[in-house]
């Protein structure tokens, strides 16, 4: 394959004009015929992607010809495919299959030019600038299952930089949780490999939030997400870490932490991988230890129904539109209705100045979403004819997908 163009027609039906070698006319040919008539193909870079996809699952060489004359067509890998993906403003499907195709290769000898070449700068543009500061940054708990598709996500377009890592790492958590000291909250395994590539059944969302396996998996994704940055820019782990900021390389919150120690830690290869198993046991522990001695509440018929729209009952609360000192006033009020001390609602997080995060008991959140409701008006409510002085303030408690009451003293126990 020599060259591809876009040609515009009539009714915006774009023809893409292919020369390809003699060797290669037969697998585009046969591409044609396997593509799905609702396949949409926009870009000669698209049809590189199709095509080079078609061609590793049939001939190692035809598909090293097409991944070079890809590389030479768009000039990778002097200008980074990611930026070249950015630059055809392709949609999420076809940035993902040309990203996905372009990497395809990454382990064979014959194609070690196309990912990092004489022509590539010397730093990439990420670290050229002295005058840029970085900063890695990690999230906490992702509240959701939501993590899971991030991990596919990343497996699916980089499987050849990040397999062998996966799988040495989910079969590290998997032998942690033999432990008969945690068998009580991993009733349906430690999976990763199997739950991320599909391969094996997928336990349900409420088992994939709870804390003994959301937060060793939010983490193991982190760690992907690193894994790929230094390889696909070409850097080993340590020169990764040397080009961030030396005042403020890392910063994590709550678990994110775990990771920004680990980020911290790198120098090599064989480094990542311990400093993985490190990071990983933590988070395992730190979701595990705290949901044994707090294990979900599971509440009978006299449970008041849930909204639609509402999870299920945890043991932290969102709540919006309350500065500090109100929702400080709130939990004092609320605190002194309890029975025992076990029964207080915690400030957890700060998001914001209205935008914050309490921890309590299930049976205490629940009730304190009340508590709040009954003091509050909704968004929506309508208070133009109530005199100003009388009028509700409008805080909003939602339950956040946590099954542990995280940043509050009801954990003081876990850590003894």
């Amino acid at each position: 394959m020599t060259a591809l163009s876009a040609v515009d027609v009539s009714q915006g039906i774009v023809a893409i004009v292919v020369h390809v070698a003699p060797e290669l006319e037969s697998h585009l040919h046969n591409l044609v015929r396997t593509l799905a008539p609702d396949t949409s193909i926009a870009t000669p870079l698209e049809l590189c992607a199709h095509l080079l996809e078609h061609c590793a699952a049939h001939s190692g060489p035809a598909a090293l010809a097409v991944l070079g004359a890809m590389c030479r067509q768009f000039g990778i890998p002097a200008t980074n495919v990611h930026v070249v993906v950015q630059q055809h403003g392709l949609d999420e499907p076809a940035a993902r299959r040309v990203l996905r195709a372009y990497y395809l290769l990454w382990d064979v000898e014959g194609a070690r030019h196309c990912y990092r070449s004489s022509d590539a700068p010397a730093l990439p543009a990420l670290f050229a600038s002295d005058a840029t500061r970085l900063t890695a940054m990690f999230g906490g708990q992702p509240g959701s299952s939501a993590y899971l598709d991030e991990a596919r996500w990343l497996l699916d377009v980089y499987r050849p930089l990040l397999g062998d890592y996966v799988t040495r790492m989910s079969a590290f958590l998997g032998s942690l949780t033999q432990d008969s000291r945690l068998a009580q909250v991993y009733t349906k395994g430690l999976d990763a490999h199997g739950w991320i590539s599909q391969s094996g059944p997928e336990p349900g969302a409420d088992y994939l939030v709870a804390a003994p396996v959301s937060m060793p998996l939010a983490g193991l994704v982190q760690l992907m997400q690193v894994m790929v940055l230094y390889k696909t820019l070409g850097v080993s782990p340590g020169e990764l870490v040397r080009r961030f900021d030396g005042k403020c390389l890392a910063a994590g919150h709550s678990q994110g932490i775990a990771v920004a120690a680990a980020l911290a830690m790198l120098s090599d290869e064989a480094s990542f991988e311990l400093v993985s198993t490190k990071a990983l046991g933590i988070l395992l522990l730190v979701g595990a230890l705290p949901q044994i001695l707090h294990p979900k509440y599971f509440f009978g018929s006299s449970a008041q129904p849930l909204k639609p729209t509402e999870t299920a009952p945890r043991p932290m609360l969102y709540v919006r539109g309350a500065t500090k000192p109100a929702l400080e006033a709130l939990l004092a009020e609320f605190n002194e209705r309890q029975p025992t001390d076990s029964r207080h609602a915690h400030l957890a997080v700060t998001n914001s100045h209205d935008q914050f995060v309490v921890a309590a008991t299930v049976m205490s959140a629940v009730k304190l979403a009340e508590f709040i409701a009954a003091r509050a008006a909704q968004p929506d409510e309508d208070q133009s004819k109530v005199p100003f002085s009388r009028r509700k303030p409008v805080i909003t408690a939602s339950f956040v997908d946590i099954t542990v009451p995280y940043h509050s003293p009801l954990l003081e126990q876990a850590v003894d």
